[in-house]
């Protein structure tokens, strides 16, 4: 559990809601305190909404960085000028020219990745499998679930990266096989649903720019 988690779960504990009252501050405010309190012994951090709003103000970019789902709330706030910035860098570091299809620029994409990324690689999924989202919407599937990931990859694994599968299509885009480190099973993933677990590592920064690359040009 993260300091932010900790610091987030210490602000959940409050009075019972019978033990509370309300005082209307500014018209606007109301917070609630224990009974018997006057106004002026009312003990602010008691309130778990300033306790909130205690945690936020000292939030660190690592604590942000773990918070689930941020990479999502991330990509909800990118604008179309934004992919089209980085899509255009991209192609621009690559070569790749106006003339070129969708399919000649993920051969030289390949080309060039068998080339840059490092080895050892561990990446993980960037988000749910589509196998996952039927038992992560139903919580009575538990046993299910975790009978199912025995055989199938699952956001929860690490894998290493051993190679670039030769053939593609469009539609998936590149892939790569990989080894599931917890049982070594091999599986053949997407590269555009995986991130490198070292975030420090230019093997992540590639990655990523490969999946913002694909995800906005794949179907243009």
């Amino acid at each position: 559990m993260t300091k932010f988690q900790k610091n987030l779960k210490s602000a959940s504990t409050h009075p019972e809601p019978s033990d509370l009252k309300g005082i209307q501050i500014d018209e606007t405010i109301t917070f609630n305190i224990r009974s018997g309190n006057s106004i002026d012994r009312l003990d602010l951090p008691e309130d778990p909404r300033l306790l909130m709003l205690d945690v936020i103000k000292n939030l660190t970019i690592s604590d942000i960085e773990n918070i689930p789902g941020i990479d999502d709330l991330y990509l909800d706030y990118l604008t179309d000028a934004d992919l089209e910035m980085a899509v255009a860098k991209t192609e621009k570091n690559l070569g790749f020219k106006p003339s070129y299809s969708f399919r000649k620029k993920l051969k030289l994409y390949l080309q060039y990745l068998k080339k840059q990324i490092k080895l050892p690689c561990y990446v993980t999924a960037s988000d749910e499998f589509a196998w996952e989202e039927e038992y992560l919407l139903s919580s009575g599937r538990k046993k299910e679930y975790e009978k199912q990931k025995i055989n199938n990859p699952s956001h929860q694994d690490t894998f290493e990266i051993l190679g670039f599968a030769d053939k593609f299509d469009e539609e998936y885009g590149l892939q790569v096989q990989v080894r599931r480190v917890s049982d070594e099973k091999l599986f053949t993933l997407d590269l555009a649903d995986l991130e490198c677990t070292d975030e420090e590592s230019d093997n992540y920064q590639l990655i990523e720019d490969y999946s913002i690359w694909f995800l906005t040009c794949a179907g243009d």
